[in-house]
């Protein structure tokens, strides 16, 4: 395998899980992903510091090798306690003489709790899959555009909310007792444009998926996709 030593078209992303801010009880699970978008394999060293660059602030370092158009991921742990204040995380990937960085923010609140003591994400649902429930939402809820979709997640975010939990991203409201998926094959709907499920749910969005995730990224929220279920209550 021949490894590049010089420059690296590179890609980088660093992911907090919970998201900033946290209570010192909290213990983070950190992610980094570094792409390769060369035509050959790479070598790479990777850092992540806590505020500067420097040894005493390093929380990991370890060497990845990337396939060419290939993807490696970084993960650890670290404890959030007694670190109260503003924080930086820095995410340092150097491959020969190139060094790219990447950089997230981090609020660490003084408490005993693991809690923040706010409400910090919301459920998200492009129907509601109870008809009785949704009787008054679905209607309004089945016209919205992708647009529209991207303007309830700048709404969430002007909460100061930074999770979204989408509720399902495929749909199949088949019930026990009420259906013959053995014999008749797996009904499911889709939300998004799916080789898997050729069906589509009969919304005026295009992709609403798309729109939520993207418009999540811009405004660097944290997006948990519900994939659904095989059926409502059954065989799940």
């Amino acid at each position: 395998m021949t490894l590049l030593v010089a420059a690296l078209a590179t890609r980088l992303s660093l992911t907090l899980i919970p998201p900033s801010p946290v209570a010192e009880p909290v213990t983070l699970d950190i992610r980094a992903a570094v792409s390769n978008d060369t035509a050959a394999a790479a070598r790479t060293e990777v850092a992540i510091y806590l505020d500067r660059e420097r040894g005493q602030n390093r929380l990991h370092r370890e060497k990845l090798e990337i396939p060419a158009r290939g993807v490696r991921g970084v993960q650890f742990r670290w404890a959030a306690r007694g670190q109260a204040g503003a924080h930086e995380l820095i995410l340092v990937a150097k491959t020969g003489a190139q060094t790219r960085r990447a950089r997230e923010s981090l609020e660490v609140l003084k408490s005993r709790d693991r809690t923040t003591g706010k409400i910090d994400g919301a459920w998200l649902s492009i129907l509601l899959p109870n008809e009785k429930e949704g009787l008054r939402m679905n209607p309004a809820l089945e016209r919205l555009t992708d647009d529209q979709w991207r303007e309830q997640v700048r709404g969430i975010h002007s909460l100061r909310m930074s999770v979204i939990v989408l509720e399902e991203v495929f749909r199949n409201t088949a019930y026990p007792g009420k259906h013959h998926m053995e014999r008749d094959g797996y009904g499911g709907l889709a939300f998004y444009d799916s080789k898997l499920y050729p069906g589509r749910v009969k919304i005026s969005a295009r992709d609403p998926i798309e729109a939520i995730l993207s418009e999540a990224d811009r405004l660097k929220m944290q997006v948990f996709l519900g994939i659904g279920s095989y059926a409502w209550f059954d065989f799940s």
